[in-house]
């Protein structure tokens, strides 16, 4: 008895020597199971903390709120490019002359469907010109590049809708005259200002209105007793000093020498207008001075408060036509009547800075 109670009493002592060691050894396999796991979880973690970007203000061309041109918006939809933006512009611009099958145009630049439709359609001409001095000389002055169709009720203004409409669509009007041009994209975006005009005014005075423009400036010059490089200060001055010698109150009693000079003021103010109305210095715009004063249409550099804000939506393209809401649409410029002006307007800064 007292043999096997001494190999119980060196049992129970083994045992209990080699337990600790034992219980460390069992835990072993599960520590090492959560030093493999741990890394591969905590890479899982820190990649989905970036996948959830913080939003930041961003500006124009930022991936964050609206989205920049051309950038992933907020919903991580890229934006069209310019060129899509002009495509559909011009589907737009399409549609809406397609919809008046039988569409005929009038005296005002307008196209009204001969079907009794409660709106009508306008066709503007659009030009752009850089106001920075170290802009393309091709821009220096107006240059048209754009056409745009606005359809809007019977009851509104188009004059007065049309400058909303070219700033909604200002980013497609660029487009057409950087595709025509590509010098434009030279040009600071900040430094662009548009203009418009009805498109038979435009046809009118500009394309019309420079075919035998040279003769007509060579005469009215020789009625003025001018060359026809005369400044605009020269042709005021020449202007005013005819005026003054034909004035009716110089002709007193003589009927006959008084119809003579009525006759011979007309003829000096139509020649004073030919030669821009003493405009072209003033206003440093020889495009604004074709026409003379006769040519009403032209808007002139359109403001700030005009535009609107440059590149977005308007109410009133969401708005039923008959509610006061409208519709418009960009298409190119023939391109040889672009370059016609831009070639006008490299040869004029060649010849200022000779």
């Amino acid at each position: 008895m007292r043999v096997v109670a001494a190999l119980v009493c060196l049992l129970l002592s083994a045992v209990n020597s080699y337990s600790p060691a034992g219980a460390s050894f069992l835990r072993a396999p599960h520590q090492i199971h959560r030093r493999c796991v741990a890394p591969v979880a905590a890479a899982k973690k820190k990649a989905a903390k970036k996948g959830k970007a913080p939003a930041s203000g961003g500006g124009f061309g930022k991936p964050s709120g609206g989205g920049g041109f051309g950038k992933a918006g907020s919903a991580g939809v890229a934006e069209p490019t310019p060129a899509e933006r002009l495509k559909k512009s011009m589907d737009v611009y399409t549609q809406l002359l397609n919809d008046r099958p039988e569409a005929s145009e009038d005296d005002e630049g307008s196209v009204d469907s001969t079907g009794g439709a409660d709106d009508s359609l306008v066709k503007y001409a659009i030009c752009l010109r850089s106001t920075d001095s170290s802009a393309p000389p091709e821009f220096s002055d107006w240059v048209p590049v754009a056409l745009i169709n606005l359809v809007c009720g019977d009851g509104a203004l188009p004059s007065e809708l049309a400058p909303q409409a070219v700033g909604s669509l200002c980013r497609e009007v660029y487009e057409a005259g950087a595709q025509s041009i590509p010098a434009l994209r030279k040009a600071p975006v900040q430094s662009i200002e548009y203009a418009f005009e009805t498109i038979s005014s435009f046809e009118t005075h500009v394309c019309d209105g420079l075919l035998g423009r040279s003769e007509r400036r060579e005469e009215a010059a020789k009625t003025l007793s001018l060359e026809v490089s005369a400044s605009a200060g020269e042709v005021k001055k020449a202007h005013r000093k005819l005026m003054l010698e034909l004035h009716p109150d110089r002709f007193v009693g003589d009927d006959e020498g008084a119809a003579a000079a009525q006759a011979k003021m007309l003829e000096v103010q139509n020649a004073y207008e030919q030669l821009g109305g003493g405009m072209g210095g003033a206003h440093g715009s020889w495009y604004a001075s074709i026409g003379g004063k006769a040519r009403v249409d032209f808007s002139g550099p359109l403001t700030k408060e005009q535009l609107g804000p440059l590149g977005k939506a308007r109410v009133g393209q969401e708005m039923d036509v008959t509610l006061g809401g409208w519709r418009a649409g960009v298409y190119p410029m023939q391109p040889d009547i672009t370059r016609e002006f831009v070639t006008r307007n490299t040869m004029r800064s060649v010849k200022t800075e000779a």
